[in-house]
């Protein structure tokens, strides 16, 4: 328990800390004040059954005095209104304080969230090479939820612990012996229950966790897959596999509720049991318990406050251990060697000089991680600056892993990548300020064609007449013109309301909008019918000694303008003689 604390306030920067304390403060003054108002009930009960019980308790004596009181019934009733006062302010100030208190869990799971987020975003490129995209989605929403889920249920046990605490201490100014007996069997059910079922509530807890995962997997492929799915007719495969998990993670939950239902049950027993066995040990010694009335009215009293947060108590310590793996999760991401790794990569400090030499990969080797086999080694390549170079292969052959090699997203094993000397590692994000990309995978947001183009700028900064600009240079333009609202037509969730063949172009848009001084296309115009490659390429050939060009093509034919033609073999890069004209 004390290292799930630690974990918590560990993960809170120094303001959720201070909210957190002045929470914990609130909530104890709300135990406070049910201990009070459970304290009011044994007076009251003893000046109903014997009003000459004001005269031989201090206490109410020194009050009745004080207030210059004239009868017991005067007292009584001033008891009476001080007990509904009391309640009434207390559920006032309790539902304040929980207003609080989900304010704080709500507002700081969006500020976790986010910065969980930007870990994510932050992270290498290669880490998402090997990372489940449910797995991260899940970590973001559920795992963060579930953790300020953890930590008001932590707070709330805390509260409820002083609660029981001040109400213990209460029944033992009334009656020690009995207070004693009852308590010791509690604690020794509570530990009776906890090294029975903590193990059990871990392992459901973990259980629902991973399937929840599995279940959130099948959903988020095939979403993105449903029209392969169609094709094939695989509605039934994805389905069942998405079922499966669920009912999984099902049985995972009904298990650990049906766990949960032992602890309420089988406390509410003991203590009945006790505090009954304690009233006929007092007949068989032959007590008088009609003068324990009082005292029997406040243990009921105290019962039916007790009982349930010995309930409730067993139930958040079944939570704890349900939401731990949650925890452990979160902290892993956000603290220790899961932070963010880009050492090599420099923070945005200045502008690059405008690129006046060569790019030059020098004796690169990369393999991917927790594989075997290279995908380039002794690699070498110059591309003087202003110059245009085709590079072909075969599929796999490692065109797409060399142009991630020069955008910096993933690190060489051995050799350096080199602009104008200096080796891009340490220009970090200002040589990709440099660089037009435009990928075989269209990657479009579910918005207009212009903020598509203006990729994460925000409207109020993007150029109009830059996004015209782009629109031309990737003839797509007469395509924008027709439409109602042109730039500002909304494309659908992935661009599902326009072409293959359109999405390249709004992507090569993309590229072409930030005017960049390389430009870089990966298989871009696969998709596209030859009289629009041509058209595309035509204008893209225009760009020559403008800005670098370094296309990856299949077909020759793309690339026959260009200046110089490599192609990827064996691991290597080859300068390649044949060039069509």
């Amino acid at each position: 328990m004390k290292k799930i604390y630690i974990s918590l306030f560990n993960l809170l920067n120094t303001h959720q800390k201070k909210r957190l304390l002045l929470l914990l403060l609130l909530m104890i003054l709300g135990a406070l004040l049910e201990t009070l108002g459970i304290s009011l009930i044994l007076p009251v009960i003893s000046v109903i059954l014997d009003p000459d019980s004001i005269f031989s308790s201090h206490a109410m004596l020194y009050i009745y005095n004080f207030l210059g009181m004239e009868s017991s019934r005067d007292f009584l009733i001033f008891l009476c209104v001080v007990l509904m006062a009391v309640y009434i302010l207390k559920n006032i100030y309790l539902y304040f304080m929980y207003s609080v208190q989900y304010r704080f869990a709500s507002n700081n799971r969006l500020q976790m969230s986010s910065r969980m987020f930007s870990i994510y975003l932050n992270k290498p490129y290669e880490f998402f090479l090997n990372k489940n995209a449910a797995e991260i989605v899940r970590n973001v929403n559920t795992d963060v939820a579930n953790v300020f889920t953890l930590l008001t249920t932590l707070l709330q046990m805390l509260t409820e612990a002083v609660t029981a605490a001040g109400i213990v201490l209460v029944l033992f100014f009334s009656d020690y012996q009995m207070t004693i007996f009852v308590t010791v069997i509690l604690l020794l059910a509570t530990l009776v229950l906890k090294y029975i079922l903590k193990p059990i509530q871990r392992i459901t807890g973990i259980r629902a966790r991973e399937s929840d995962a599995e279940s959130l997997k099948w959903l988020n492929e095939s979403m993105h897959g449903i029209k392969d799915i169609k094709v094939n007719e695989s509605e039934t495969f994805f389905w069942r596999n998405f079922y499966h998990s669920g009912r999984i993670s099902a049985e995972a939950i009904r298990k650990f509720s049906v766990v949960n239902t032992i602890p309420q049950m089988f406390i509410e027993v003991v203590f009945m049991v006790g505090m009954l066995s304690y009233i006929l040990y007092l007949l068989f010694t032959g007590k008088d318990v009609s003068q324990l009335i009082p005292q029997i009215s406040t243990f009921a009293m105290a019962a039916i406050r007790l009982l349930p947060i010995a309930n409730r108590m067993n139930r958040y310590m079944g939570n704890i251990t349900n939401l731990a793996p949650s925890l452990e999760a979160v902290e892993r991401e956000m603290t220790g060697q899961s932070q963010i790794q880009n050492a090599d990569r420099k923070e945005d400090k200045g502008q690059v000089p405008k690129l006046r030499d060569k790019i030059s990969i020098q004796n690169v080797a990369f393999r991917y991680y927790c594989s075997d086999t290279w995908i380039l080694k002794h690699a070498y390549l110059d591309i003087p600056i202003g110059s245009a170079v085709g590079i072909i292969g075969p599929s796999g052959s490692g065109k797409t892993t060399l142009i991630d090699l020069l955008l910096g997203l993933l690190q060489p094993l051995e050799g350096k990548i080199l602009v104008d000397g200096t080796d891009i590692r340490e220009l970090g994000e200002l040589w990709l300020q440099k660089i037009g990309y435009v990928s075989q995978s269209m990657y479009l947001t579910e918005d207009s064609i212009e903020k598509n183009i203006a990729f994460g700028i925000p409207e109020t900064e993007i150029d109009h007449q830059r996004v015209k600009s782009a629109l031309k240079a990737a003839c797509l333009d007469d395509f924008v013109e027709k439409l109602p609202q042109k730039e500002e037509t909304k494309i659908g969730e992935f661009g599902a309301k326009i072409s293959g063949g359109q999405k390249q172009r709004i992507c090569i848009a993309r590229a072409l909008y930030y005017e960049p001084e390389v430009l870089i296309l990966d298989e871009a115009t696969s998709a596209l019918d030859y009289d629009t490659e041509n058209e595309i390429m035509e204008n893209i050939n225009h760009l020559k000694g403008k800005m670098t060009l370094i296309i990856i093509a299949h077909r020759l034919r793309t690339i026959e303008n260009c200046d110089y033609l490599y192609k990827v073999t064996d691991k290597k890069i080859v300068r390649s003689a044949k060039k069509e004209n």
